[in-house]
């Protein structure tokens, strides 16, 4: 008899080295931890011996079931699986581990084609977890978007194949599913952990080099967690960042009718302060800023101003020359901001945004806007006021 012909391959691969040098004891036992290997996969536990027989097999709930157990005789079936595996480790697999043995080719052919058929029977038995019917609950028109919803159908994935499964659902993302994506990817995020991330961020980076599409390029950048960005590959980071920047430059917003062009833009707001092209990102916004187009002016104060508080000094810190330059490029942010606040019929948005951020940049940019806008004492002595308001917040005195 051809064994390699009457087994599976994946079974002759792993004792092949051992038969074929007519070492049939070192191939059973070969074909022994194969079995307990793939028992630990498709169970998602680890132990050895009878112990891992009972937890993937055995109990009232057992994590691989043969059969729908539900009657009695398939509970009987159910258990004679277990027994006849833990007889393969306590019989056949123990005396050879601890003792000398040597099987004859016969008998060692009819143990590993036991196995094999002991693996048939594993390999249809229903799994406690599966993907595939996990990722069409994900993609289900009942899925509840919410936090607890996600969290809960995240918690199901054991622990082993959560990257498998982030990585099989990012993979199917489209327009339609974002939502419930963002959901469950915003889970995964919180239970993997930065560090073991390296493959689903080496993914986005791949389809961040050569995506075209502006609506893929959102979805991404909607389902991303912003603080990984520096882990994408740079050549990825600097083509993105680009675009970015790029779509808003030709940003408006038109408050009047609530429309917005260049949209694309807008998703740099959450990735500005990761940012490698910070100092462009930042010029870009000080130039709409500082032009006298009132819907480029919005565009920047309804989208952006959330982060210039850290954006421009972080851009004033990585700019390059001396300090008399950095100084120069302070003033020009600050001015930017600050000129059009002194329009009287400027950006209202612009002006009510300072309001609500002025305080979160740093005490001497916060000194030096309030010195830039102190003529609004005589010709706006009301928004003035609320301005030194809102500077206190900075201030506990």
């Amino acid at each position: 008899m051809d064994l390699r012909t009457e087994i599976k391959q994946e079974l002759w691969n792993a004792i092949e080295k051992q038969y074929e040098s007519g070492l049939y004891s070192n191939a059973v036992v070969e074909s022994i931890h194969y079995l307990s290997n793939i028992i630990r996969e498709r169970a998602n536990v680890d132990g050895d011996g009878a112990s891992l027989v009972g937890q993937a097999f055995g109990g009232d709930s057992p994590r691989l079931r043969i059969n729908k157990f539900q009657t009695e005789t398939e509970k009987s079936e159910q258990r004679g699986i277990e027994q006849l595996l833990r007889g393969i480790y306590l019989c056949i697999r123990n005396p050879r581990s601890h003792e000398q043995y040597e099987d004859s080719k016969s008998t060692a052919n009819s143990i590993i084609l036991f196995i094999d058929y002991l693996l048939g029977i594993i390999g249809k038995a229903k799994e406690p977890f599966s993907l595939v019917e996990w990722i069409d609950r994900v993609f289900d028109r009942s899925f509840v978007p919410s936090n607890r919803y996600a969290e809960l159908l995240v918690a199901e994935v054991p622990s082993k194949k959560q990257m498998e499964a982030l990585i099989n659902i990012w993979r199917k993302k489209d327009n339609i599913s974002v939502e419930n994506l963002s959901y469950v990817c915003n889970e995964f995020f919180r239970v993997i952990g930065d560090s073991q991330l390296d493959d689903f961020v080496s993914l986005v980076s791949d389809e961040l080099k050569i995506i075209q599409n502006e609506t893929w390029i959102r979805i991404n950048l909607q389902l991303f967690p912003p603080r990984l960005w520096p882990k994408i590959d740079e050549i990825a980071r600097l083509r993105v960042e680009n675009k970015l920047i790029h779509s808003i430059k030709e940003g408006r917003y038109d408050a009047d009718f609530n429309q917005t062009t260049s949209a694309l833009g807008t998703w740099a707001r959450d990735y500005a302060k990761y940012f490698t092209l910070k100092v462009e990102l930042a010029e870009s916004l000080a130039e709409k800023l500082g032009s006298q187009d009132i819907e480029a002016q919005n565009y920047v104060a309804k989208y952006f101003f959330s982060v210039l508080p850290v954006l421009f000094p972080s851009a004033v810190a990585s700019a390059g020359g001396n300090e008399k330059y950095k100084n120069f490029k302070k003033i020009m942010y600050i001015d930017s901001i600050t000129n059009p606040i002194l329009v009287s019929d400027g950006s209202r948005i612009l002006r009510e945004q300072l309001l609500v951020y002025l305080s979160d940049f740093p005490e001497d940019w916060i000194e030096s806007i309030i010195e830039k806008v102190k003529s609004l004492e005589n010709t706006d002595n009301t928004y003035y006021e609320r301005l030194i308001e809102a500077k206190s917040d900075n201030f506990p005195f």
